[in-house]
């Protein structure tokens, strides 16, 4: 397999920065589909996710898997996109295509998003709101890249070339295995220095 490897050393555009962003999250969201059809196990039930099947009525064919972390914080999981939330700063979701996370000031969802058009409204962070917009970004890239260090320490490197294989159509950019916690950390780095956040938020009229 080759493995077609993207740079973040230098600086990028805002297009640049999205379409790397979103290579990035598009393997690793194919990962945890893996992950959870591994032959050994369900991991992701294994490391304490509620699985949530599909009701009947619903056009859903996927459960919902969800996650309470310490520190009054939650994630679920969809192959469209990622929601993160946490008390008293909110919650983003990340849709799988676009590295454009959408805020609301709620951190926990009612409902299962079975579908994207089961997810409340989000929209871009208010000025006042970015800072908690910023926190959601980074802490949930943080819990990102502590799965993949525990997946390579528990399941080796040849686990996770065997599961690109897979993904490999000759015409997706991936990223080597090897390089997925530090290219998140260029990622979430580019995003502390705020260059990402650039008409990320939109003026409050309070």
């Amino acid at each position: 397999m080759s493995i077609a490897i993207e740079t973040l050393d230098k600086k990028l555009t805002g297009n640049e920065f999205t379409t790397s962003a979103v290579d990035l999250l598009n393997q690793q969201i194919w990962y945890w589909g893996q992950d959870i059809s591994k032959e050994e196990g369900n991991l992701l039930v294994e490391i304490g996710f509620e699985r949530t099947e599909p009701p009947p009525i619903s056009d859903a064919v996927s459960s919902v898997y969800s996650l309470e972390l310490p520190g009054d914080r939650n994630i679920i999981l969809r192959g469209y996109g990622i929601f993160f939330g946490c008390y008293n700063h909110g919650g983003i979701f990340l849709p799988r295509y676009e590295f454009i996370p959408g805020y609301r000031s709620d951190s926990k969802l009612v409902n299962p998003p079975w579908l994207e058009t089961d997810l409340p409204q989000f929209r871009p962070p208010l000025e006042d709101e970015l800072r908690s917009y910023t926190f959601l970004l980074t802490e949930l890239i943080t819990w990102i890249q502590d799965y993949e260090k525990n997946i390579l320490k528990n399941y080796g490197l040849g686990y996770r070339h065997s599961v690109l294989e897979k993904w490999d159509n000759g015409k997706r950019q991936l990223i080597n295995p090897v390089d997925v916690v530090d290219r998140w950390q260029k990622i979430k780095e580019t995003i502390q220095e705020g260059f990402f956040m650039k008409n990320r938020s939109i003026k409050s009229n309070m």
